[in-house]
């Protein structure tokens, strides 16, 4: 179009058309992309023009009549390349985060190695933390986490060690708990006595407290 407002249906409105692209199949495509550049030798601000793609068959009997055409904005070019551009920047962001993530998943298992390490030495006769350390999972491979199949294995790997974490703090935390204190009482019934340990220790029935 010669210049923003005017009648996009009067042929006077355009510029002379430009033969842009031949092609010899029955379809193609055309991407906005490879307009851009051919736009603009013709208009240098692409924010408020428009333009028309017209089609016509040419073969040895002659060409064809030029078929109605696709009347677009401009705007068009400028907002998919806007679109394209915030693709690729949340794609980015993305993957650096991916990475991110792998590492600091990845230097979270050798520290909850040790701290299984340290409870098997300090409960050496508790079982539970010899356990725990057969069920740490093994490092991932963070050289392909910025591949976008990751995400999965990520998460998944990610959630798995933060359920670990939550069973080995409740575990730690019982093996950390001091006994309760037992006591002794003495238990009378006629000539017998007996003697009852334990934490809350109640004599046996018939018997009464001394």
């Amino acid at each position: 179009m010669k210049s923003p407002g005017l009648d996009p249906a009067a042929n006077s409105s355009y510029l002379e058309p430009v033969v842009y692209k031949t092609v010899n199949s029955g379809s193609f495509e055309l991407y906005y992309d490879e307009l851009k550049p051919e736009l603009l030798k013709y208009m240098s601000d692409l924010s408020d023009r428009a333009f028309i793609i017209k089609v016509r068959a040419v073969s040895e009997g002659g060409a064809g009549v030029w078929g109605k055409g696709y009347y677009t904005k401009t705007q068009e070019i400028l907002d998919a390349e806007a679109r394209k551009k915030l693709l690729a920047e949340t794609a980015e962001a993305q993957r650096l985060d991916r990475i991110n993530r792998c590492s600091v998943i990845n230097n979270a298992i050798p520290q909850l190695e040790n701290l299984v390490n340290a409870y098997i030495a300090k409960y050496p006769a508790n079982p539970t933390f010899s356990s725990f350390k057969s069920e740490i999972p093994a490092p991932l491979n963070c050289s392909s986490a910025g591949d976008p199949s990751m995400a999965a294995t990520i998460s998944d790997q990610d959630a798995r060690l933060a359920t670990f974490d939550q069973r080995l703090t409740s575990a730690m935390q019982l093996a950390d708990r001091p006994p309760a204190n037992k006591k002794t009482i003495t238990c009378v019934k006629g000539k017998v006595t007996k003697k009852v340990t334990g934490i809350a220790p109640k004599c046996p029935s018939g018997y009464k407290k001394k």
